[in-house]
């Protein structure tokens, strides 16, 4: 019965944490998937210039990423689906 009054009391402190940040935890996630969706644009736009002009573009050397825009959107995608999910679990009490 006390191992049951603990979960039951660690839920409750969860909601309560959970529902406190409720906000903040809403506007990080349309962060995330504004952050997602401007990395699918810049893909797509970075598809558009002529393949001629792209060493011009990238010759500072200063791009921070180690693949393409293609694979850091889509990596990206898969990062904000993961946060997503652990956000889902924790309004869940997972």
């Amino acid at each position: 019965m006390e191992n049951k009054n603990k979960v039951l009391s660690d839920v409750s402190d969860l909601v309560t944490k959970t529902a406190r940040h409720s906000e903040q935890i809403t506007r990080y996630e349309l962060a995330l998937v504004k952050l997602a969706q401007s990395a699918a644009e810049l893909s797509a736009v970075w598809e558009g210039i002529d393949t001629e002009l792209e060493p011009e573009i990238t010759r500072s050397g200063s791009y921070p990423f180690h693949c393409s825009f293609d694979e850091l959107s889509y990596s990206i995608w898969f990062w904000v689906e993961d946060i997503q999910r652990n956000i889902k679990n924790l309004r869940k009490g997972v």
